[in-house]
């Protein structure tokens, strides 16, 4: 009875041997890699927002590369601007002309909780073959959009199409992830 035990044990560690070495040598896809290493992310949420001196804003900074600033449904963004190249603005009618062009505006996108992403330094922006490029994402004359969070990161980092930022939310429906980029400017 005594040795019953750690036979067990050989046991069980030699049929889970296969199973790691397996998962040891599986290939990373430089494409699903973790990019946790070059992206920063910041909650903004309504504990942030009251920390705040009274009257003052929230400036989330989107000329800052690899950031993503990640908001609650209960965040006041009447008290958020956004800085761009451009300059401080407020989120609300940016976020709107920007990426939802009429699509969500008004307190449809602002009752959920949403991110604004900036393309990490260095991300390649040269387009995969065409095989490997999501069906999921579309393009009108300003605007591109994904569904899925695979469809959103090749459209964020491994498409041309997007300028330097992106907005992301989960849609309600379907709880899967969509973004918005404005259309990258000719060069």
């Amino acid at each position: 009875m005594k040795r019953t035990g750690p036979i067990m044990i050989i046991v069980a560690a030699l049929s889970l041997m296969p199973l790691m070495y397996a998962r040891s040598q599986r290939q990373v896809d430089s494409r699903t890699a973790p990019r946790s290493a070059t992206i920063k992310r910041v909650q903004v949420n309504a504990r942030t927002i009251r920390a705040l001196p009274g009257g003052k804003r929230y400036v989330v900074d989107l000329t800052q590369r690899g950031v993503i600033y990640e908001f609650d449904a209960k965040t006041d963004l009447r008290r958020v601007m956004v800085r761009t190249a451009q300059g401080a603005l407020a989120i609300g009618p940016w976020v709107e002309k920007t990426f939802l062009k009429g699509k969500l505006a008004g307190p449809k996108w602002t009752a959920q909780s949403f991110s604004i992403r900036t393309r990490p330094a260095g991300t390649s922006q040269t387009p995969p073959p065409a095989a490997n490029i999501s069906k999921l994402i579309s393009c009108d004359a300003t605007v591109c959009s994904c569904v899925g969070q695979d469809s959103c990161d090749d459209l964020l980092y491994f498409t041309p199409l997007c300028g330097d930022i992106v907005f992301c939310k989960i849609d309600p429906i379907s709880r899967q992830e969509v973004c918005s980029c404005a259309l990258r400017s000719p060069q």
